[in-house]
């Protein structure tokens, strides 16, 4: 009874969004490395919505992107 009015008592705060944080590499027909510089890379977007990312892809504003999914996990 004590803790029902201890935790009904206590504000919740919003929770923090975390930026997400891709590691990549860009690699050649051979499957190699090819070197670039960050200021190479244009994040277009970042969603876990398909029909939004396709819909970017047919806009045609980028004609050259691409997309990639891939799993987010956290590693520690």
């Amino acid at each position: 009874m004590a803790d029902e009015k201890a935790a009904a008592g206590r504000a919740r705060k919003a929770p923090v969004r975390k930026p997400a944080i891709f590691v990549i590499e860009v690699l050649d027909d051979s499957g190699n490395p090819v070197k670039l510089r960050k200021d190479q890379v244009n994040v277009i977007a970042a969603t876990t919505n398909a029909d939004a990312a396709l819909d970017l892809m047919e806009a045609g504003e980028h004609p050259f992107a691409v997309f990639v999914r891939a799993p987010i996990t956290s590693v520690m």
